[in-house]
């Protein structure tokens, strides 16, 4: 069974961090950690993830706000994973993500990383009706990466493996973007 890390930056989310942890704990895939990076919240948000005893659960607290690339760098090296998912503390994940996404990816070795479609939720975690659907073949992708991110940022699983050194670069809008495209 492949060790999966689940990474999950925030900060001052106390208000939708419950929902994005629950809906990691609820995966029907078990077996991974989730770390959560306190970057520097001056709201509540310890206090929320304080509440959970789950064992799969790590707090990393940062003294000060270093901003999301930092932060996510830093749990990626604290991470034990052959696989990183990435989610936002402000979106919740389907409750079979990572059972369907680490299948796939145990079944196609050639295969770096994988995403999703994304379906838009309001301010109480309700659906808007607005749906993303990423539809590309995989042979498409790397063309259509050369103009944009194709990828939706909190619907990523990536092999540990083919991460570039220092995975996440200091690019204020695109860091996600120029992973995927050195990945």
């Amino acid at each position: 069974m492949p060790k999966v890390s689940v990474i999950m930056p925030v900060y001052n989310g106390e208000r939708f961090i419950a929902r994005a942890i629950d809906s990691i704990l609820n995966q029907t895939f078990n077996d991974f950690e989730l770390i959560i990076i306190n970057d520097g919240s001056t709201d509540n948000t310890e206090k929320v993830v304080s509440i959970y005893q789950d064992t799969r659960i790590k707090l990393i607290q940062n003294q000060k706000n270093l901003g999301i690339v930092r932060s996510r760098n830093i749990v990626i090296a604290d991470s034990l994973g052959d696989y990183i998912s990435l989610l936002d503390a402000d979106d919740i994940a389907y409750p079979t993500r990572l059972t369907e996404q680490i299948d796939f990816l145990e079944k196609n070795k050639d295969f770096g990383m994988v995403g999703s479609w994304i379906e838009f939720i309001d301010n109480n975690g309700e659906s808007t009706g607005e749906l993303v659907r990423y539809t590309a073949t995989a042979d498409e992708i790397p063309v259509l990466l050369l103009f944009n991110n194709y990828f939706s940022q909190s619907t990523v699983v990536m092999r540990r493996a083919l991460l570039p050194v220092g995975p996440y670069r200091m690019m204020e809008f695109a860091e996600d973007y120029d992973l995927w495209i050195r990945m």
